[in-house]
């Protein structure tokens, strides 16, 4: 019986040791749970420090990666504003300054001019709101329906022509411009009956209503030999800065203005692009003219050849008055 109660004293004694091992054992786990949760917290905070107040970057490696991230945007810039590569279809191998369209036939050509016009625009549109707070008509340039200018087109246009074959090496690119384009049918008839080399540019102080009438026109067939390009230009200031870095050292030989139709602006228009014309043979037309203003709008161009044609308003064109071959 003594023995027994040994036994069991001794087993109590052995089990409070085990209990007194694992509390102790327990107490300091939890003091290095407590440790390491403090640590954390730690490096938690230092972090989040560190997202809102980063290390300054040495001036050379901020200037790099400044650099770096510019090209990147620019690239980006580029690869969206890109259009889809289209082919254009030479009629000549050398100098592709004419398309199809052009017809020695005066009957022929004018079809061919209204029948372009009526494709890119569906007709004469009204009340589209234009620069300066107006709203305005297009799209009536070649019809019968308005001002039936085709007519005049052809004579301009196939007279210019002889002169520049004469030549055509000296006119590729062959650069294009009109000036008040509204919806932009008037860029997708010159886009159309010009060549793969010529480059097509519209200017206007608004180009929304163009840019929102493109797809019309895409799907109508305009612009297939991708060579267009818009810029916004005021025909009330000095655009001669704008017009000499568009051209890039080239030169324009056919331009339209069919702008805000004011004395100021058709001299200051043409003194713009005055430096970068062609001067062996560049054919500028200035639409709507009222008749009461024709004379003083023939006396701006008193250095120049002008070519009157009658419409329901005048038009004219603007050429050198001894057109001759080369630059």
């Amino acid at each position: 019986m003594r023995t027994m109660a040994m036994v069991v004293l001794l087993a109590l004694v052995f089990m409070c040791g085990v209990v007194w091992h694992l509390v102790t054992e327990r107490e300091e786990l939890m003091e290095k749970l407590q440790e390491m949760t403090a640590l954390m917290s730690e490096v938690r905070e230092k972090l989040e420090k560190s997202e809102v107040n980063p290390a300054p970057q040495a001036p050379e490696t901020a200037a790099k990666d400044m650099e770096v991230e510019t090209v990147q945007k620019q690239k980006a810039e580029k690869a969206e504003a890109k259009q889809p590569e289209q082919s254009c279809k030479r009629l000549q191998e050398d100098f592709d300054l004419f398309g199809n369209g052009w017809s020695e036939d005066v009957e022929v050509f004018r079809k061919a001019l209204a029948a372009a016009e009526l494709q890119f625009s569906g007709g004469i549109v009204r009340n589209v709101k234009c620069a300066h707070g107006h709203t305005c008509m297009g799209s009536d340039r070649m019809s019968g329906k308005k001002h039936d200018y085709s007519t005049c087109y052809v004579k301009f246009l196939n007279k210019w022509r002889k002169i520049v074959e004469q030549s055509p090496e000296a006119f590729v690119p062959l650069l294009v411009a009109e000036i008040g384009i509204l919806k932009g049918s008037g860029l997708a008839i010159w886009s159309d009956i010009f060549g793969c080399d010529a480059r097509i540019h519209g200017f206007d102080m608004v180009l929304d209503n163009t840019k929102a009438n493109m797809d019309y026109m895409k799907r109508h067939g305009a612009f297939v030999k991708n060579n267009l390009e818009l810029h916004t230009i005021n025909q009330m200031n000095d655009n001669t800065a704008i017009v000499e870095a568009i051209a890039a050292g080239k030169r324009f030989s056919f331009v339209v203005d069919d702008g805000y139709h004011t004395m100021k602006s058709i001299w200051l228009t043409f003194d713009s692009f005055r430096p970068s014309l062609h001067q062996s043979a560049f054919l500028y037309v200035v639409e709507d003219i009222s008749l009461d203003e024709l004379d003083a709008v023939k006396k701006l161009f008193k250095d120049y050849h002008v070519d009157e044609c009658s419409a329901d308003q005048r038009i004219i064109a603007v050429t050198p008055k001894t057109p001759k071959t080369g630059t």
